[in-house]
């Protein structure tokens, strides 16, 4: 059973708290990720556009706390909200990226005041046909 993943000040309660998935289709996406550390996330915002748009689902891997290679992680920001980005390391730090255009990369030198939650293993993609 996944859990959503929420941020401290979220007024609004999530359509999905909790998915109840079989551990074989599961295990097909994330094979050696430990089941009690996935959790669920709700996209909010088009700042990932076109990977994830808001409403969609991701299934986070909390137990991966730090950066372990360019990817797509969950992170916390400085201002303690839940925030999806891709982590690009250069030579000077980290670009922080939003896959929109409309949103620049934020080059930091370390990730110091952006936690990582967890590393993003699935994206569930939700249209009404």
């Amino acid at each position: 059973m996944l859990k959503i993943l929420r941020d401290p000040d979220e007024q609004l309660r999530p359509a999905i708290e909790v998915m109840q998935v079989s551990v074989a289709w599961l295990r097909s996406f994330v094979p050696s990720s430990p089941l009690d550390e996935l959790r669920l996330h709700l996209v909010r915002g088009d700042s990932m556009a076109p990977t994830a748009a808001a409403g969609d689902l991701l299934v986070v891997d909390t137990s991966i706390t730090d950066y372990d290679a360019d990817d797509l992680y969950l992170l916390k920001n400085p201002r303690g909200i839940h925030t999806f980005k891709r982590l690009q390391m250069v030579p000077d730090g980290f670009n922080i990226i939003s896959d929109n255009v409309r949103y620049p990369p934020i080059l930091v030198p370390t990730l110091t005041g952006y936690n990582v939650v967890g590393k993003v293993k699935i994206i569930g993609h939700f249209f009404a046909p």
